[in-house]
């Protein structure tokens, strides 16, 4: 499938955004989350890119984002990032079930937020 034309322009910021499929949580548990924020750090000084505010939802997260030299580096920032998420729940996957059982398991049951205005996992 031929990838969409894009304006991609150094030193502009750009808005990333990464859904899942029929709004499928992508984040089950906190260690997910953990995950994810560490691999934006990384992946964002491999790529050069500045990341000037990020929100994780469950099903998603959006990045904002300027590139600093190649802003093709965008592209390959967003396809690294997926496949470590997608590697990270393979590998998840294939461990055995414990019967331990995650306050997240198919939906969030309690909410991300310690005030009605700041998230844990957002950098507003």
């Amino acid at each position: 499938m031929p990838g969409k034309d894009r304006l991609l322009l150094a030193g502009h910021p750009h808005h990333l955004v990464r859904k899942s499929r029929d709004q499928k949580p992508v984040f089950l548990d906190e260690a997910d989350y953990t995950h994810c924020l560490g691999q934006i750090r990384a992946l964002s000084q491999q790529y050069e890119l500045a990341i000037h505010a990020f929100c994780l939802l469950p099903d998603g997260l959006h990045i904002l984002a300027t590139p600093l030299g190649d802003p093709g580096n965008l592209s390959r920032f967003m396809k690294a990032l997926s496949c470590s998420a997608s590697s990270r729940r393979i590998t998840a996957s294939a461990r055995p079930r414990s019967t331990v059982t995650f306050p997240y398991s198919t939906r969030l049951t309690r909410p991300l937020t310690t005030s009605p205005t700041r998230s844990l996992y957002s950098s507003y």
